[in-house]
């Protein structure tokens, strides 16, 4: 799509006898802050995907591992069903998080080379 339009505005300057040289320096110009603004768009995305990552990949599993350890510390009962309880939060919860937010972070960087 770009590339027929900067054809075809190759071809309009040539036909009319406008200068090649300025038209290449404008386009050049164009297309550098094009791809500046989606950059800043990405980089915005990314920082916002990250923001989350920290809250829902690190400070929640933590928060959750130390609730459900003082609370069946302290209750007493559940003993059992705590500690598996507590594998299945560290060895499938926290994994799945992370694979997760990689696969995010994948889709969006190839997203941004279309």
């Amino acid at each position: 799509m770009w590339l027929t339009e900067f054809f075809q505005g190759m071809v309009g300057t040539l036909t009319s006898g406008g200068h090649l040289k300025l038209y290449f320096l404008n386009r050049a110009e164009h297309y550098m802050r094009e791809n500046r603004t989606r950059l800043q768009q990405f980089l915005e995305s990314i920082a916002l995907l990250a923001e989350s990552y920290i809250v829902v990949a690190v400070a929640m599993p933590l928060f959750l591992i130390v609730m459900l350890v003082i609370m069946f510390w302290v209750s007493g009962s559940g003993a059992q069903m705590s500690e598996g309880m507590l594998y299945g939060i560290v060895l499938g919860f926290i994994p799945m998080i992370h694979v997760a937010y990689a696969v995010l972070v994948y889709t969006s960087s190839k997203e941004q080379e279309m």
